[in-house]
């Protein structure tokens, strides 16, 4: 039996250890998840440093200190629109490429975990794969005729536990 070494990745709150709770804490955003998904502008230790020299300064912000030193992901507007009284296998067959993302660039500042083969996300401010529902966008892309895609998504569960032994709920660092 051979077993492969399995990658090691650092959480957003082990990144950022009382950074990461405070802007949690605090409600820096209205949702646990954007902080998350931001991306850092520095090295973590950096930034990390610069809040403990800064966070003691007088009318220090913390929100504004977090747009410093990240970026913050907004859902981008795919134009798409429904069509009234279209039949649903339409609809669905309509929204297969907005869904679509492309392979991923590894970033080590960002919180998403790098899949190698096009796949499909559920949309709106969620763009990373989430293993049920993926699920069932694969009966969706093979009723639809779009076997490629679906294989693209084994593909991409098989890389995500070559990687990290697992395929986590959602293909992030936490």
């Amino acid at each position: 039996l051979v077993t492969q070494a399995v990658a090691q990745v650092e959480t957003p709150s082990q990144l950022y250890g009382e950074l990461f709770e405070d802007v949690q804490m605090r409600r820096v955003f209205p949702d646990g998840k954007t902080f998350v998904d931001a991306v850092a502008k520095d090295a973590p230790d950096a930034i990390v440093q610069r809040y403990q020299e800064e966070k003691r300064q007088p009318g220090f912000d913390l929100a504004a200190f977090v747009a410093q030193n990240f970026t913050v992901s907004r859902p981008e507007d795919s134009g798409y629109h429904s069509i009234p009284g279209q039949d649903v296998c339409s609809h669905i067959d309509a929204l297969w490429p907005v869904l679509a993302r492309r392979p991923d660039r590894a970033d080590p500042r960002a919180s998403l975990l790098p899949l190698p083969y096009p796949y499909v996300v559920p949309g709106g401010r969620f763009n990373e794969i989430y293993y049920w529902d993926s699920y069932f966008t694969m009966i969706g892309l093979e009723e639809s005729g779009r076997h490629g895609m679906a294989l693209n998504m084994v593909r991409n569960f098989v890389s995500l536990i070559e990687r990290y032994g697992l395929v986590p709920n959602g293909n992030r660092t936490y």
